[in-house]
């Protein structure tokens, strides 16, 4: 809370559940050398325009939320391995939400309201994006997602620029027709969104 910094290096975390809230214009950096083990949830808000990043070589949870209001951002990155069963990603406002690395998870759900970005490489068996505004959500698996899109919101895929942390990404306009489910005209996305 504040506009402070606090930075948190360890050589590796096992636990059940980590939370980490950002408030106000500070940053919260957290670094693990090895491996971050969680059992059930990690969950990471940014509620203003501060930053909260998370760095690991792996890491492995039973499901990661992340949580982006205001106009600030939250970086998820791994190095070499990471697995989630689930992933829940929502940016309100104009933030950024970043989850980037080399991994998979069984079911990505992506909320996006307002003007935000989220971009994540991470390979999953489902997606499902919903966009009200003009946000956009930048994948680079475009196989098994579903949207519906409220506006002038995008869809588009993402290819790794840097391949190891800090990442650089870059978001590619998807062209259409497209493997993506129900990816039809905006006005045909808006009449979905609608009336389902």
């Amino acid at each position: 809370m504040g506009s402070g910094k606090l930075a948190v290096v360890a050589n590796t975390v096992a636990a059940s559940y980590v939370d980490l809230n950002g408030c106000g214009s500070g940053h919260t950096f957290v670094a693990v050398k090895t491996n971050a083990n969680i059992t059930d949830d990690i969950k990471v808000h940014m509620n203003s325009s501060g930053s909260v990043s998370v760095m690991s070589d792996a890491m492995r949870t039973g499901r990661l939320c992340s949580h982006v209001a205001g106009s600030g951002s939250v970086e998820i990155n791994t190095l070499s391995q990471f697995f989630a069963g689930e992933i829940e990603s929502q940016v309100t406002g104009s933030g950024t939400l970043q989850v980037v690395g080399q991994g998979t998870t069984e079911r990505h759900h992506i909320t996006i309201t307002g003007s935000g970005t989220l971009n994540a490489s991470i390979s999953a068996t489902s997606s499902d994006v919903y966009i009200t505004g003009s946000g956009c959500a930048n994948l680079n698996d475009l196989h098994g997602v579903s949207s519906k899109v409220a506006g002038s919101g995008s869809i588009q895929r993402l290819t790794l620029v840097r391949l190891d942390p800090p990442y650089d990404v870059m978001a590619l306009p998807v062209p259409a027709p497209t493997s993506v489910a129900e990816w039809t005209s905006p006005g045909n996305w808006l009449k979905k969104a609608i009336f389902g």
